[in-house]
């Protein structure tokens, strides 16, 4: 819930923004104090088709809370039944109970509460997910599935802790909007060059069960990043801040609240530590390459690229590049796993290679030319100009045995180096695939450590 932060003395913000506040459409327009709903989740085995696990009847229990979970309707009541008990199905018969639609869904804010408020309201949560249990058992007939015994050394045999699925939420050096996440390139703050992890989950808000909540009806959104300025607080020295309580907006904390991202988001932020431990400076002092780079030698994501994993060996070359903003990528809303593509055997024109080094190095003045795709000659051709008229470094140069004055120097050498750059054999008039320019472009240039980028993704 964030309450180390709090206890720090570090800003932080609670509840929902006002779209004047963050610029996004879908937020209200006003600030509320709202956050999500919580679910204390419980495990549930089967026993067996004869045991009778049904527990005591909660004081509390209303039917008609739960009526709707599942259809009830003629020969479809043991399909429908099973199908909502698999939405959280694990191994060895057991069922994670955490089912929003009529089920153990509660609104309750105890954020700024104190522990013994928060242990008082907390009952009502347990109260409820137990009177679903109760439904489950009585309602639907499935007797057999009762608390799990060898889950939790609690005495009731529910989790130590609910989910609570928002909490405070850091007033970072930058703040992740869904805008961000949008429009990546069109932003003043290019907040993709600067991801520590990554995300695919949509943007889910449990509001049912708070009448004055707005609805946030899932907007389509594709895989993101989490940039390294999220987790670094404005102003407190000596923290890092993650799970869910990143500098985000609360429409984002949706899908950044998901575990896989936190999970992500927490080694990203242990890397950081270390760094920072090691060099004897604040987080925010740390160089956003260094701390890529450190994550890329874990095989970890900057960017969530779908369709190259990290046992490609070109892995490292294109989330690189792909975080320069040389390359772009292309970001696909898809369901409840988003993705993001790079397209690695796509062609690519001298458009898009002219225009993404342009914007890389203003020094590179040259027009975009066709939208033709490129061949492996005209590609080097232009990446040999851009060796000449901007400033690589001398030591990449030397170490590839380059001298920028030869004319033809780069496609002599791409020739004599082509199996490090490709799997697929040299041919000079041939179009080149992009993942090949990438890779030709972290070899002869290496953009992505060459300059490096603030916390805002400009670069410095």
């Amino acid at each position: 819930l964030g309450d180390v932060m709090k206890a720090s003395g570090t800003a932080y913000s609670l509840g929902m923004d006002s779209r004047k506040e963050t610029g996004e459409s879908m937020a209200p327009e006003q600030r509320s104090p709202i956050i999500q709903d919580i679910t204390y989740a419980a495990i549930l085995k089967d026993y067996g088709p004869h045991a009778d696990m049904t527990i005591k009847k909660p004081d509390s229990y209303n039917p008609k809370l739960f009526k709707g979970c599942c259809s009830l309707s003629t020969v479809k009541d043991s399909i429908d039944r099973i199908k909502m008990l698999n939405y959280g199905r694990l191994p060895h018969g057991k069922y994670m109970i955490n089912w929003p639609e009529y089920g153990n869904d509660i609104y309750l804010n105890v954020v700024e509460k104190s522990e013994a408020e928060r242990t008082k309201e907390l009952k009502k949560a347990k109260e409820h997910t137990l009177s679903f249990i109760y439904y489950i058992q009585h309602e639907l007939g499935l007797k057999n599935l009762g608390l799990a015994d060898d889950e939790f050394p609690t005495a009731d045999k529910l989790p130590f802790i609910p989910y609570h699925r928002e909490g405070r939420r850091l007033q970072g050096v930058v703040l992740l909007t869904i805008n961000h996440i949008l429009k990546p390139y069109d932003m003043p703050e290019k907040l993709y060059r600067t991801g520590i992890s990554v995300g695919d989950y949509p943007i889910d808000h449990h509001h049912g069960q708070n009448p004055h909540a707005p609805h946030i009806d899932f907007p389509p959104v594709p895989s993101f990043c989490v940039p390294m300025g999220a987790i670094v607080p404005k102003v407190t020295n000596g923290l890092l801040v993650t799970e869910k309580g990143i500098s985000s907006t609360n429409i984002v904390n949706g899908a950044t609240r998901l575990q896989p991202c936190v999970l992500l988001t927490g080694q990203a932020a242990g890397a950081l530590a270390a760094l920072s431990v090691k060099s004897n400076t604040q987080p925010r002092n740390i160089s956003v390459r260094k701390l890529q780079n450190e994550l890329l030698n874990q095989n970890a994501y900057l960017l969530p690229l779908f369709d190259i994993k990290p046992a490609n060996p070109y892995f490292k070359a294109a989330q690189k590049i792909a975080a320069t903003g040389i390359l772009k990528t292309k970001g696909i809303p898809y369901s409840w796993a988003n993705q993001t593509w790079f397209y690695p055997d796509t062609t690519i024109s001298a458009s898009e290679l002219t225009k993404g080094l342009n914007e890389y190095d203003k020094h590179f003045v040259r027009e975009e030319g066709q939208s033709t795709p490129l061949s492996v000659k005209d590609a080097c051709s232009i990446l040999e100009s851009f060796i000449q008229n901007c400033k690589v470094s001398d030591s990449i140069l030397s170490v590839n045995g380059i001298k920028s004055s030869n004319e033809g120097e780069i496609i002599r050498w791409a020739e004599n180096h082509w199996h490090e750059i490709s799997s697929v054999s040299f041919n000079a008039e041939r179009n080149i695939r992009k993942i090949e320019v990438a890779v030709l472009l972290d070899k002869l240039i290496d953009p992505f450590n060459q300059k490096d980028v603030d916390l805002t993704g400009n670069f410095k």
